[in-house]
């Protein structure tokens, strides 16, 4: 017999049934996310040592993200540095920027790891000023689409 009310087995099931919903959400959520990244950071640059004048030496720029981030050799990564903008005092602090350095190119790709070389130093003329130039460890890179 129908009588257009829900009892209370219907509503536990419907409860059980949106937990589930739930939880499935959060699990594609936390699992899936680390896929969408596509920001990472240099974590530490190697040089060659050139035995003659005339060779030009290499520098590797290992990075925090890889294959799991969408990576692969020949990506090519946007390169920023975070700046802290102050007043000159020092003593007010008026929030961080995103200063464009460069770009890398990825010559090896790992899951977690890949290693990438310079491909591009961008000019001042129409960008801020930066204290080091050239790319350095605490930058951070951006999948260009």
């Amino acid at each position: 017999m129908l009588t257009g009310s829900v009892t209370d087995t219907e509503t536990m099931i419907l409860s059980i049934d949106s937990r589930r919903l739930c939880f499935k959400i959060f699990a594609l959520v936390a699992f899936a996310a680390p896929c969408w990244a596509q920001e990472g950071s240099v974590i530490t640059v190697k040089k060659n040592i050139t035995l003659a004048d005339t060779e030009k030496p290499l520098k590797d720029f290992y990075l925090n993200i890889g294959l799991s981030n969408g990576l692969k050799k020949g990506s090519v990564l946007k390169v920023e540095r975070k700046v802290l903008v102050r007043d000159s005092t020092g003593a007010q602090s008026y929030g961080e920027i995103r200063v464009p350095v460069g770009e890398l190119q990825i010559i090896s790709a790992y899951p977690k790891v890949s290693v990438a070389r310079e491909l591009k130093i961008y000019g001042r003329e129409d960008l801020p000023l930066l204290e080091q130039i050239g790319i350095m460890v605490g930058d951070m890179v951006l999948k260009l689409k």
